[in-house]
């Protein structure tokens, strides 16, 4: 991490995406935790790393209910295939929350707490539409059941 007391470097090592598809297109029979992995998987190969190397997955969440909540980060380290020990985080700051969880990354890096953070932004509008928790109480059940 270089000299005693240095402020570790933080940087992107890469970055992927799925492709923006219409509401209830493609990608709405989808569930979200499994879509992040296989786009997660993605972004670990573009930077030739290991999913071993991971320290912590940071997930920015509009709205982590239903399909999206019960813990999305650490569903996603295990629908991912990635080790165990991999801690997780969901951070939810609205339409900021992506920006927020490249923030929570930094500052664990920084900080000496992570050496590699995977961060992941997690939405998927045909399957937890936006405001979601405001609309339905059932979105804010586990994984869209009864509240």
């Amino acid at each position: 991490m270089g000299a005693v007391g240095a402020t570790p470097i933080v940087a992107v090592a890469a970055v992927a995406r799925t492709a923006v598809r219409p509401v209830d297109g493609e990608l709405a029979g989808w569930n979200p935790v499994e879509l992040a992995g296989v786009v997660g998987r993605e972004v670990l190969e573009r930077a030739g790393l290991d999913a071993g190397v991971l320290d912590e997955v940071v997930v920015g969440c509009a709205d982590p209910v239903g399909a999206c909540g019960a813990d999305a980060a650490r569903a996603i380290v295990l629908a991912a295939g990635w080790p165990v020990g991999v801690g997780g985080l969901v951070v939810d700051r609205a339409e900021t929350s992506g920006l927020a969880a490249v923030q929570a990354a930094a500052a664990a890096i920084r900080s000496g707490q992570a050496r590699t953070v995977l961060v992941v932004g997690l939405g998927l509008c045909s399957v937890v539409p936006p405001g979601a928790a405001a609309l339905n109480r059932t979105y804010g059940a586990p994984w869209g059941g009864v509240a």
